[in-house]
């Protein structure tokens, strides 16, 4: 699940989420998109693995860390194969394709 994700409901923004200790911990770092109040202002959530199959993992992601969100717990699921998180709300972030040699 780790890498860069396209957000398109947000202002088209990248989305990275790498793992953190406890195992089945991740976290997702972000920013609001030019449709959101505090444009270009850093956030940040922890997903949890809630359980999971060869074709995906239930998510719940804790946004606590996004000051400007209502609603702090979602569900989301991560479909292994089609490379992408669908959220409660319909959203879809894809992985983004990435190469090292794009980082330097």
């Amino acid at each position: 699940m780790e890498g860069l994700y396209f957000d398109p409901l947000h202002g088209n923004c990248l989305r990275r989420i790498r793992t953190v200790l406890p195992c089945e911990t991740y976290r997702v770092d972000g920013v609001y998109g030019n449709d959101e109040p505090n444009e270009g202002e850093h956030w940040y959530a922890f997903v949890r693995v809630v359980s999971r199959t060869d074709s995906k993992w239930k998510l719940e992601v804790d946004f606590a860390g996004k000051p400007i969100k209502k609603k702090k717990l979602l569900k989301a699921t991560f479909l292994l194969k089609k490379r992408c998180i669908r959220w409660e709300d319909r959203n879809v972030w894809k992985k983004l394709y990435v190469n090292a040699r794009q980082l330097v």
